[in-house]
């Protein structure tokens, strides 16, 4: 008797350190969730990382969302 109340929103980041993307949606009785991380560079530079944690920070954000299911 529960419904998914809410699914995670859909999320496309795409700059110079990396992508991540998610999907969220309902199939029938299922939910189904895609993800995919990318990082483009093998290292940081000092200088980068301000942007670097800004980008990891809106990836956690994004692959942190929740479904949420009630009745």
């Amino acid at each position: 008797g529960m419904k998914v109340r809410r699914l995670p929103d859909a999320v496309s980041i795409d700059n110079a350190y990396g992508t991540v993307q998610v999907d969220a949606k309902q199939e029938g009785g299922k939910v189904v969730i895609k993800s995919r991380m990318l990082l483009k560079k093998p290292r940081i530079q000092p200088a980068e990382y301000a942007g670097f944690r800004e980008f990891c920070q809106k990836a956690d954000d994004a692959l942190s969302q929740r479904v949420v299911v009630g009745p």
